[in-house]
């Protein structure tokens, strides 16, 4: 027997999860220094399965909440106790709960395993479903139906005196749904529901409730008397009573059924197939956002970002707890919280905090509907955030329940080299088939890897060079795929449905199947600015939704490259240039190619200046991809250039098609600017090239009067345009 108790926590099957140890009275987590498949075997085999296939470190399973009990876990793997391994002493340790350990078990029990009933009991609340009556179609996302908990093996059902509004929110709050409704007409429910092959059974009608009753004795029933406040985050936190599992006729009430609210990605109307939707607009893209989640991996989580004043900004976690964080979960369209999470496990944010000292009831319908403090009161907020107790190192996030609607079963990757990889399959009207990789982008593959649980989107492969698929599925079953990047499933991006196009050039000899290598970790994030710019009025508006045509989200444990919009906005200006003193910058390719054909060194060129500014907000250094061997020396500048091209600069008309362009060429990385407290490390300066990248917390600066710190516009017309970069 063990000496301690071991659970597995925010995994999607029980076989999995953020590993936790109960000590001195204590739930705590283990640090992932040391963590190997070893002591993944040695968990696993405390919780009754035959040993792991995977371990799994920097908080994968999210961060952990409570002390760190265990660090530096060193584990031969035939230990019966993970107390047994070597370790640094209960309680010390140098980690934080972005390095939580976690495990994957084999899904084969151990015979004869009896686990602890009271953690057993809690581990069976976090499994729970809705299940029509029968005779009625199962649908994704269920939303009505049977309440049941998954225990010893059984799906069972819960013996209720009545409905209660607080206990079926908390209910639907934990499958991802916001709110719930009650069934108003329960016997009217029934009779549809169970259709004519019901109804035909029963000889007279009023003989239905006696039918009920007959039925009910039957059925398993593990809990009774569920009474939640409507505040809890999930059934766990309410106050239940246990049931023999023995015992049929041990309720005296009957069944609990409810029925769920959706938020609005979720709804009937949005939740349907992609084909070809021409007018119909997404609902959830209609609606004006005020609040959002940045760089979450998966669905339902990530930081959280708030609008106020015509920009967005992040939340103070001073005052971030589990009612707050259901709150903005609901508000998200999403359920209850699953987890509130601080200290930027998402990556620090940028510009503006909006909220600090968040004092939430739980039941409020907004977040701004809590009581709350501000450390910004303008758009910019930079100067006031450098004097405040919160800074970005302290950006709120959450983790949100959401609907499972089984969306990996219809997906999967072939041929790759791992499970990460692969030409991808898709399951459509049962039959299995390959995707058409004309127009594949990366946003498509960010949807194949989130739908997969794969993370994100390292290559979207438009030639697929890995081994054969499965065998007799060469048809092609998807074509004209147009993802946003924020899809649920690969299914609901717009496509050509039923009415496939021809997939590649009819001279080709292959067929262009679409492929996809995933990754849980990502070196760059492409940025968008959009602005509408004049001759005659240089920003005529900025669009306040600035990254909102970004949707896609990003990894925590990286480098986040983000672009310090302000300052580009206040430093834009025209330069009238004349020639001879653009020589350098017409050897980098920073010209129009019009300017070739000018008579040098006499005339000029029209030119849009600015600044930049590039922050690091992730959790990683930016390091160039080239070894110093591989760097250039560059007479004009002289310094080093350890990057080709950092940066593109376009202009667009209000039709999205490119005008003009810029590219700042021939990069030299170097912290220019860090945040309070942090020391700059990367100078490209010092003999060499130096040491080249930019710092967590720091940004690199390039000034407007530097060259190609500009897009050519001298054969731009006047008038409205947006700038990408």
């Amino acid at each position: 027997s063990s000496t301690i108790q071991v659970r597995l926590r925010e995994g999607k099957e029980a076989s999995e999860g953020r590993v936790e140890v109960f000590h001195n009275g204590e739930w705590g987590t283990i640090c992932d220094d040391d963590w190997s498949l070893a002591a993944a075997h040695v968990v696993c085999r405390m919780i009754g399965y035959d040993g792991a296939w995977e371990y799994l470190h920097s908080g994968k399973f999210g961060p952990g909440e409570g002390n760190i009990l265990m660090d530096n876990v060193d584990c031969i793997g035939d230990e019966s106790d993970i107390s047994r391994c070597q370790f640094n002493g209960w309680g010390n340790h140098d980690c934080s709960h972005h390095e939580d350990a976690g495990v994957k078990c084999n899904k084969r029990r151990l015979p004869g395993f009896h686990p602890d009933s009271q953690v057993n009991v809690i581990d069976g609340l976090d499994f729970l479903r809705l299940k029509p009556p029968r005779g009625q179609r199962k649908r994704l996302p269920q939303l009505h139906g049977y309440v049941e908990f998954y225990h010893k093996n059984k799906w069972r059902k819960v013996c209720s005196t009545g409905w209660d509004k607080n206990t079926a929110s908390v209910i639907c709050g934990q499958l991802g749904f916001p709110s719930a409704e009650e069934i108003t007409n329960k016997m009217q429910y029934f009779i549809f529901c169970l259709n004519l092959i019901f109804f035909l059974s029963m000889v007279y009608f009023h003989d239905v409730h006696l039918h009920r009753s007959k039925a009910r004795r039957k059925l398993h029933y593990w809990l009774s008397n569920i009474t939640c406040i409507g505040t809890e985050s999930k059934v766990s936190h309410c106050n239940f009573q246990m049931v023999d599992t023995h015992t049929y006729n041990s309720c005296p009430g009957e069944p609990l059924i409810t029925r769920c609210v959706p938020g609005f990605k979720y709804a009937r109307g949005n939740f349907k197939k992609g084909g070809k939707r021409k007018g119909r607009k997404h609902h959830a893209t209609v609606m004006q956002e005020t609040i959002r989640l940045k760089v979450g991996s998966a669905e339902g989580e990530g930081r959280l970002e708030v609008m106020r004043s015509g920009r967005w900004g992040t939340v103070c976690h001073r005052g971030w707890n589990l009612w707050a964080a259901n709150v903005a979960c609901r508000e998200l369209g999403f359920g209850t919280a699953k987890r509130e999470i601080i200290n930027s496990y998402f990556g620090a944010g940028h510009g503006p905090i909006w909220l600090t000292d968040l004092n939430c009831f739980g039941n409020e319908t907004q977040l701004s509907d809590c009581r709350h403090g501000y450390i910004s009161t303008h758009a910019e907020g930079y100067d006031e955030l450098e004097e405040s107790e919160c800074t970005h190192e302290h950006d709120a996030g959450v983790a949100c329940h959401v609907p499972q609607f089984n969306a990996n079963q219809r997906i999967r990757l072939v041929g790759g080299r791992n499970p990460m990889e692969g030409r991808v399959e898709v399951k459509i009207r049962r039959k299995w088939g390959a995707v058409c990789s004309d127009n594949w982008t990366i946003k498509d593959a960010m949807v194949v890897c989130r739908q997969l649980g794969l993370g994100f989107a390292l290559h979207a492969l438009k030639d697929v060079y890995f081994f054969p698929g499965t065998e007799n599925v060469t048809n092609i079953l998807m074509t004209g795929i147009q993802c946003r990047g924020d899809e649920l499933a690969l299914q609901f991006c717009p496509n050509d449905g039923n009415t496939l196009s021809q997939c590649g050039s009819p001279g080709r000899t292959f067929t262009p199947f679409a492929g996809v290598i995933c990754t849980e970790s990502r070196k760059c994030r492409t940025c968008y600015l959009l602005f509408i710019i004049s001759y005659h009025l240089m920003i005529l508006e900025h669009y306040s939704n600035t990254f909102q045509y970004n949707n896609l989200n990003f990894p925590p444990v990286s480098p986040d490259l983000m672009q310090d919009i302000p300052l580009l906005q206040q430093s834009l200006h025209l330069d009238d240039r004349p020639l001879h003193n653009l020589y350098c910058a017409s050897e980098e390719g920073c010209l129009a190619p019009s300017a070739e054909k000018m008579d040098w060194p006499y005339g000029s060129r029209r030119l849009l200046r600015f600044s930049t500014r590039v922050w690091n907000r992730g959790r990683a250094d930016f390091r160039p991809a080239k070894s110093q061997d591989q760097w250039i020396w560059h007479q004009c500048h002289g310094h080093y250039h350890s990057m080709s091209e950092f940066t593109h600069y376009d202009i667009l008309d209000l039709n999205f098609t490119r005008v003009a362009q810029g590219h700042k060429a021939s990069f030299c990385l170097e912290d220019s600017e860090c945040s309070p407290g942090v020391s700059p490390r990367f100078d490209c300066d010092q003999p060499g090239g130096g040491v080249q990248g930019i710092a967590v917390g720091c940004a690199d600066n390039y000034q407007y009067n530097i060259d190609c710190q500009w897009i050519d516009i001298t054969d731009v017309s006047p008038g409205n345009y947006l700038i990408r970069v």
